[in-house]
């Protein structure tokens, strides 16, 4: 059996997503100039998702990014969802997972998660490292920040008022635990 090298991963990862951007998003092209200098000096597109769950495997991060922005669309396109910008469901799903960027290392028998100073939770950390070079609606920061649901135990008043203010909060979350535990499980 054929395994890909780490750079054909990369390779193929980075055309697939610049694709996804340009054809299917048709973001704005300031925008993607933002978002591919936000992924141009990381590990995102070969990284695994998870050390030891879905997707743990070379370019499993990019995997299961695509995964939450196919089934963003997928709900935008059946009626589910409306947004801000017909771009959301595409930036949303293929970033809200950036905190794992840099903190995979490969030991023999898979991954090891790395230990780095990050902005907080998981949702915290994706928003602030993306924040730091693309420019998102409230909305989009929203999804992104919250896309764990229920799994941030501590924060279920701030959680309810995200959803209630901006219900796609919920369908993120849902797409993320149906690409993780149902497609990639």
């Amino acid at each position: 059996m054929y395994i890909p090298s780490t750079y054909e991963v990369y390779a193929m990862n980075r055309d697939k997503f610049i694709s996804y951007l340009k054809i299917k998003a048709e973001i704005p092209e300031e925008l993607f100039q933002c978002v591919m200098d936000l992924v141009g000096e990381t590990d995102y597109f070969e990284a695994p998702a998870s050390a030891s769950h879905h997707l743990n495997a070379p370019g499993g991060l990019f995997v299961h990014s695509l995964n939450v922005a196919q089934l963003l669309e997928k709900y935008t396109k059946e009626g589910f969802i409306e947004w801000e910008r017909p771009y959301s469901p595409y930036l949303i799903g293929l970033l809200h997972d950036f905190c794992k960027v840099g903190r995979y290392m490969p030991i023999s028998n898979g991954y090891t998660y790395v230990d780095t100073p990050g902005f907080g939770g998981h949702g915290e950390d994706s928003l602030c490292k993306i924040l730091l070079k693309v420019p998102l609606t409230r909305e989009e920061a929203m999804c992104i920040r919250w896309h764990m649901g229920p799994y941030e135990k501590d924060k279920w008043k701030d959680y309810d008022l995200a959803v209630k203010k901006y219900p796609n909060v919920q369908w993120t979350h849902h797409a993320d635990m149906v690409a993780s535990k149902t497609l990639e499980g």
